[in-house]
């Protein structure tokens, strides 16, 4: 089974999927298209024969092939597995640009040269939770991690663009920090997302794109980044504004959990484009209440522009 997405302008092809699995649900619908040619990024999804369990896990650090690419994880029964050890045989020419992930259940080889992503799993029991489980496909790592090299970057952050059509103003907090109170609070505000959205240099500028991910997603829509707020639980509202440098930071610290596992070109493009974009709008302070949040403030300070 071939699923088609397009999330953030970017073709996402997904193979191997059975039909009907969790992939469907949610806000994945509103990204469906019918084909996405080649495909930007390619994620297959290849299910192994239990069998392959019985077998001792083997270190990532004892296979010549895994330990000199970029690698993290356990070790793992699955990588001696003929479907995983054939297609990291076809990635061994370009080592430097191949990651690999070890877990008891299932392996991953990530390979940001074809930005293509492979999946070996075993699934212990038919719908069970216990297994690698179809489930596990709906996050944001489907397109993070390949996201520099199309000039783009995923954002833990809520991104919002006024009604009548504006530029889109980016809330950037912490897990449990704010974003999607913050978000429901920015009326007549459009929410393009509330948690995730995709942050992509084109058109001369860099513009936010809404994800199937978060818990308000208003679709494959977009805007051109107007603004930059990091967010503050406070009494009362308040802007303050900072430098781009102080955007920069907390975009970077928040993100490690993605920037550390992949390599260091991707590393760089990735670094350079938050710099870029966090120096080309105003950076703010916004301190606001649970209750309350000046949106006619917010979009003053997040210029104008069109909403697509």
């Amino acid at each position: 089974m071939i699923h088609n997405f397009c999330i953030g302008g970017l073709g996402l092809r997904i193979k191997g999927v059975r039909s009907g699995v969790p992939l469907m649900s949610r806000h994945f619908p509103l990204f469906h298209v019918k084909s996405a040619g080649r495909g930007d990024i390619e994620w297959n999804f290849h299910p192994l024969d239990p069998v392959i369990l019985k077998r001792l896990p083997l270190s990532p650090e004892d296979d010549p092939i895994v330990s000199s690419c970029l690698h993290w994880g356990s070790a793992s029964p699955l990588l001696q597995a003929p479907a995983f050890r054939k297609r990291l045989s076809a990635c061994r020419e370009r080592r430097s640009r191949i990651a690999v992930e070890c877990r008891p259940d299932a392996v991953t080889i990530l390979d940001f040269g074809r930005c293509r992503g492979d999946v070996f799993f075993v699934e212990l029991r038919p719908g069970a939770n216990d297994g690698f489980g179809d489930e596990r496909i709906l996050g944001a790592g489907l397109l993070a991690p390949f996201l520099p090299f199309h000039g783009a970057f995923m954002l833990h952050a809520a991104g919002i663009v006024d009604g009548d059509g504006g530029t889109a103003a980016l809330f950037l907090a912490p897990d449990e920090g704010g974003k999607t109170t913050a978000a429901r609070l920015s009326r007549p505000g459009i929410i393009i997302d509330d948690d995730q959205v995709v942050l992509r240099r084109e058109r001369g500028g860099f513009w936010v794109h809404g994800t199937p991910w978060g818990l308000i997603s208003a679709g494959p829509i977009k805007a051109k980044l107007g603004g930059i707020f990091l967010l503050e639980k406070a009494r009362r509202f308040l802007l303050t504004p900072l430098k781009a440098a102080d955007a920069v930071g907390f975009i970077w610290d928040e993100h490690r959990n993605m920037t550390d596992f992949i390599p260091a070109e991707m590393r760089k493009k990735a670094f350079v484009l938050i710099t870029d974009a966090c120096s080309s709008v105003p950076v703010f302070r916004l301190r606001f209440s649970k209750d309350s949040l000046d949106w006619q403030a917010v979009a003053g300070r997040s210029g104008a522009g069109n909403l697509l």
